[in-house]
């Protein structure tokens, strides 16, 4: 009866595909060795499921908007988008990684700022419905709240 015996490592090729190398000896001195490699490739990074009620926001005009998503690799980079237009960082938005959370906060909320956003990665994403309600004047009056009021004799 033959024993195989098997040394096997890991090599890190880069910091998403590793390769795993085993070497295989019939003997325990390590003679007569010969080898097998077998790529392996790090799982793509997932989005944790999000119950309903955190996917579709709600907010009056004025309130902060916080949009929260948790993914699998905490390296993750993601994108957000709104409407299918990508986000970037401008005045009143802010993007937040926080371990494997990642946030959009939107300060003061506008009428605007109503849409479908959602949280992208390689081959997964997040998606959330935001309903900002208010009428025109409730718009107009928190713009002008900060107004003085001249009479004039």
């Amino acid at each position: 009866m033959t024993t195989l015996y098997t040394v096997c490592s890991l090599y890190t090729v880069s910091s998403r595909s590793f390769v795993f190398v085993c070497f295989f000896f019939l003997n325990k001195h390590h003679n007569l060795p010969f080898y097998a490699t077998q790529p392996c490739v790090a799982p793509s990074p997932r989005f944790i499921p999000l119950p309903e009620v955190e996917r579709n926001k709600s907010v009056t005009v004025g309130q902060p908007i916080v949009l929260k998503c948790g993914i699998s690799d905490h390296k993750a980079e993601v994108s957000w988008y709104k409407d299918r237009e990508q986000l970037s960082g401008k005045h009143g938005l802010t993007m937040e990684t926080e371990g494997k959370e990642r946030k959009l906060i939107v300060a003061s909320a506008h009428l605007s700022d109503s849409g479908h956003y959602s949280c992208a990665v390689a081959d997964d994403a997040v998606s959330f419905k935001v309903d900002v309600q208010g009428d025109y004047f409730t718009t107009l009056s928190a713009r002008f709240v900060a107004c003085e009021v001249l009479t004039f004799v």
